[in-house]
């Protein structure tokens, strides 16, 4: 990683490179996450810095953060940077997830879209169970896939209040599952940003005793990045998946919630 970029804060960007090689030897999901979470938000602050490309092709190659962010955050970047090495590489390794998404056939997507959600139950914060049949023929259910330490799950919060806001009384329900493995944590995300007003749950309700992969809802809709958004209809069948909310996915929201 290069340091040397004029302007550049040397100071921050000795804290970053400490952080980076304090925990570069973890390979955990959870790690590489948390890491590339602080990555993206030195970049988000500080986008023209020399750094930037070099921590953009760090998050690509790991694949944890959808193509989507990647792209619009390289689009943000100086041209300078765009045009550096490590900028080059950074966007050579976007396009292959970009091509690896577009021609590779994901075989539990395509299974589930149209087919019965896989159903499960978890106690939400106040302790009552929640079921997800229990809403087959009463509402459309949208799984919302977050965690406290998520930037880009945070951006989505306000768009995920809209919503609850304009549709939960049009038969909407929202379920938020946390892949948080501390419990204080999760709880005071949610006190912080305001997120009692719907179900807010954690994928893995007992961390100590995990039985199997449907202990897991991450793993039981294979969901491998956050945010992650999957609507579910009245008859409980999968009807699409997102990464993130724009004015389209939000029309077509709109459209399956009011015909």
């Amino acid at each position: 990683m290069r340091l040397n970029a004029v302007n550049n804060n040397i100071p921050v960007l000795d804290s970053l490179m400490n952080l980076f090689l304090n925990v570069k030897e973890f390979t955990t999901v959870t790690i590489r996450s948390k890491m590339n979470t602080t990555y993206l938000n030195f970049i988000l602050q500080h986008n023209t810095y020399q750094i930037a490309p070099d921590l953009l092709y760090l998050i690509a190659k790991t694949d944890t953060i959808s193509v989507d962010t990647l792209k619009n955050i390289f689009n943000s970047l100086p041209q300078r940077s765009k045009t550096s090495l490590m900028g080059k590489l950074a966007l050579k390794q976007i396009e292959y997830l970009e091509n690896e998404k577009d021609t590779v056939v994901d075989i539990v997507e395509d299974n589930m879209i149209g087919k019965l959600a896989p159903d499960f139950t978890r106690k939400d914060i106040s302790g009552k169970s929640i079921r997800l049949s229990d809403f087959k023929n009463k509402k459309f259910v949208l799984l919302d896939f977050w965690a406290s330490w998520c930037i880009p799950c945070i951006a989505e919060i306000p768009k995920i209040k809209d919503l609850y806001d304009q549709y939960s009384k049009k038969g909407l329900m929202i379920i938020s599952i946390s892949s948080d493995k501390d419990r204080d944590s999760w709880l005071n995300a949610i006190n912080k940003y305001g997120l009692k007003a719907w179900t807010q749950i954690l994928s893995i309700e007992d961390k100590n005793n995990p039985v199997s992969n449907t202990d897991d809802i991450y793993l039981l809709y294979n969901v491998n990045a956050i945010p992650h958004f999957i609507l579910i209809d009245k008859q409980g069948r999968v009807v699409v998946r997102w990464d993130h909310f724009d004015e389209e996915q939000l029309n077509e929201l709109d459209r399956l919630l009011t015909n």
